[in-house]
């Protein structure tokens, strides 16, 4: 029984049939993905009568819903046929004549303007260029065909007057019929055929499936999670539309990464499966296609957007607060999936995953493991982890891969080695700058922190850039051996510094320039020149010695970052037994609180209570460590919880964390892996206590709809005014 009829229709056939929807472009690829020379070749091809491919229709069912993931309209009708292969054809030949937006794979939207130069009978995508008066800057008109006549007698009259201007030798001259000839091809574009492959709608869907599979394995070349998402377009078009959504989300988010929809299919299948060869997944779908009935939960862990959001914080609680740190998406993409894994089979609490996710990513950064080759190396490690029944065993996995693979040897002989690079994206540039702003260090000569820069750059500019160390062009002008781009551009001759700043050094020596800064007394020279890891004699040496020091010094805090990352007690103090720090009395460090909830003066719930709580979270984020306790009064008496407790319905701990955990989320978002909420047992009671680390960007607290900015100010949390934040907030941040 046949599957198919072969057809021929004309392109202006196939757009009506788009416009009127009788003809749609379905969910079945990517967004569009042709460069702009595709689209100029596609155009001239129709021009000379050159083979430009077929199309493949599917004939639809009345049961079957088609959504469009192109313009975002839902059909208001059933449409005869879907495109299921020349899909990036028609969606240019249809933009390029109605002049429709597309939405591109990064889901911006983009219009794709043709420009034709009868002269010279080429085709470009238009730009400044085609603006020019040998250009029709768009085709749209011509090929419509509604006044062409006026339209080729205006460039003819517009041509001779070049002519004449110019004094163009008449044998150069193109005559009025050869140019009225050529505009006229350009129309009848529209009436150029295209041979259509009209599939029954009767065929098996997975015959379908597999006829669209095989043709756009040569036409555009997809990859395996590409063709998850073609079957579940087919068996599966609900969840398809929800990854889709996520993926948009996280790109609109505007944090520190974002997932593209066939990242988020990677996550899905090997959090699902845990097996990270996809085209060995693809072959059990396309086989097993109720297994997606299967994948419900796990699509909902996978594109929840709290996980997501949170899964961020503990990377930017490392420090990467900006996605010009972010070099490796493929880590980041494992990295999430160990994040869901280790929540929902192993039931880490989030300090747990925050320490755990910190130390292995930037192990991993830091040695290249899922460069190349991720899913080999992914798969691998999915095997391993499956055999991993207990926490402590599955822990014991990643402490162990960071063992084997971040070794002495790695770290005092190939980081040396690794450091010697111009790559402002290498691990060791990228990690050397998240040291900086995890230590809180100042740009050269001044005493804002570089991690201005990484929050300025989110808004597209900032005063501060990467300049060199030894200007540029007093390395050129004085040094005999001529060095090269990639010597000059050293990472360890780069320095963070105000535009401003590296103007006045301009092509100085470092001597020269040393002598005049030093000379302002505004700042402390030989600590801010070791802040930024510079030698204090860095004037003195040649070219070759300061980068041989200062590459020590660089490595020398990137191994302080990395220690400190691990061993978290040097940044969040040593502890105290609680006992003694409660004995300490209330401090700008240490607060009490009788209760979250409960008013002892009233004998009631009072909510007030709880935003009390978190304006003191509010100000100790803004200021220094410290640490809150909830049940202890003023005069260090450790009282009863059952007060608390018992205002909840069902007069448990767990409903009264779980909702601290939501006022924290809720108030601190981005700052949520910076505070840590645990029970202490004393003296036969429980206390609560709130450990929070200071911020690496103003904390604001929204009360009321009123956005409030607080510190501490000797044992309580002042409000400041806007001045007085904004002065704040320049010198602490």
């Amino acid at each position: 029984m046949p599957i198919f009829k072969q057809t021929s229709r004309p392109i202006s056939s196939l757009v009506d049939g788009i416009k009127t929807n009788l003809i749609w472009l379905p969910n079945l690829q990517r967004g569009y993905v042709w460069e702009r020379a595709r689209v100029r070749n596609l155009f001239d091809s129709l021009y000379r009568g050159y083979p430009t491919g077929m199309i493949m229709l599917l004939s639809n069912d009345d049961s079957v819903w088609v959504k469009a993931i192109w313009w975002g309209w839902e059909l208001s009708k059933i449409p005869s046929y879907s495109v299921i292969d020349g899909q990036q054809r028609l969606t240019s030949l249809y933009a390029a004549i109605t002049w429709k937006e597309v939405k591109k794979q990064d889901w911006s939207m983009t219009k794709i303007i043709i420009s034709f130069n009868p002269l010279t009978e080429t085709f470009e995508v238009a730009d400044a260029g085609t603006k020019w008066a040998d250009w029709i800057y768009d085709i749209k008109d011509v090929i419509a065909g509604d006044n062409l006549i006026q339209i080729c007698n205006d460039y003819v009259n517009a041509y001779k007057i070049r002519v004449q201007e110019n004094n163009i030798p008449e044998e150069e001259i193109i005559p009025d019929n050869v140019i009225n000839n050529r505009i006229q091809r350009v129309n009848n574009i529209r009436n150029e055929n295209f041979i259509c492959i009209e599939i029954f709608k009767e065929t098996d869907v997975k015959v379908v499936s597999d006829i669209f599979l095989r043709i756009n394995s040569w036409w555009i070349k997809l990859n395996n999670s590409d063709f998850i998402l073609t079957l579940m377009s087919v068996y599966w078009g609900e969840w398809r539309d929800k990854i889709e959504e996520f993926s948009e989300w996280t790109k609109n988010k505007n944090d520190i990464a974002w997932l593209p929809a066939d990242d988020v299919v990677r996550v899905l299948m090997w959090v699902w499966l845990k097996r990270a060869r996809l085209e060995q997944i693809y072959n059990y779908l396309r086989w097993q296609t109720d297994g997606f009935d299967k994948l419900a939960k796990v699509i909902d862990t996978v594109t929840n957007k709290t996980y997501w959001s949170d899964y961020l914080t503990i990377l930017k609680d490392a420090w990467f607060i900006s996605n010009t740190l972010i070099t490796q998406m493929s880590l980041v993409v494992t990295c999430y999936i160990f994040y869901l894994i280790w929540l929902k089979e192993y039931n880490l609490n989030f300090q747990e995953l925050a320490q755990i996710i910190k130390k292995y990513f930037l192990a991993m950064l830091l040695t290249w493991k899922y460069v190349n080759s991720m899913e080999t190396t992914l798969w691998k490690d999915l095997s391993t982890i499956e055999t991993k029944k207990t926490k402590e065993e599955f822990l014991q996995f990643f402490e162990d891969e960071i063992n084997l693979y971040l070794t002495p040897d790695t770290r005092n002989v190939r980081f040396k080695n690794d450091i010697k690079t111009d790559s402002s994206r290498s691990a060791l540039s990228v990690v050397f700058n998240a040291a900086l702003v995890y230590f809180h260090k100042p740009v050269l000569f001044r005493t804002i922190p570089v991690s201005k820069f990484f929050l300025d750059i989110k808004d597209g500019k900032s005063e501060i850039d990467s300049h060199h160390i030894f200007p540029k062009q007093y390395l050129i002008d004085n040094f005999e051996n001529n060095l090269k781009q990639k010597d000059i551009n050293q990472i360890a001759n780069k320095v963070w510094a105000y535009n401003k700043d590296n103007k006045f050094i301009s092509k100085k020596a470092p001597a020269e320039y040393y002598d005049e800064f030093s000379e302002w007394g505004k700042i402390s020279w030989n600590e801010n020149l070791k802040d930024n890891c510079i030698p204090l004699n860095f004037y003195e040496l040649n070219y070759e010695q300061f980068l041989e020091e200062r590459r020590e010094l660089m490595l020398e805090l990137i191994r302080d970052y990395y220690d400190d990352i691990c061993n978290p007690s040097n940044r969040w103090k040593i502890e105290e037994p609680i006992i003694t720090t409660i004995n300490a009395w209330e401090s700008r460090t240490v607060e009490f609180k009788s209760s979250y909830r409960w008013d002892y003066y009233q004998n009631k719930v009072n909510d007030w209570l709880k935003f009390q709580v978190m304006k003191t979270i509010a100000a100790f984020l803004n200021s220094d460590w410290w640490k809150l306790f909830v049940w202890v009064k003023d005069d260090w008496e450790i009282l009863w919880e059952e007060n608390d407790i018992n205002s909840y319905q069902d007069k448990s701990l767990d409903s009264l964390l779980k909702d601290i955990d939501n006022m924290i989320r809720d108030n601190f978002g981005n700052f949520k892996a910076l505070i840590d909420v645990k029970k202490e047992d004393i003296d036969w009671k429980n206390i609560l206590v709130f450990t929070v680390n200071k911020a690496h960007q103003p904390a604001y607290f929204v009360h009321n709809w009123e956005k409030k900015f607080y510190v501490r100010n000797a044992a309580s949390s002042t409000q400041l005014e806007v001045e007085e934040a904004h002065n704040y907030i320049n010198e602490h941040f």
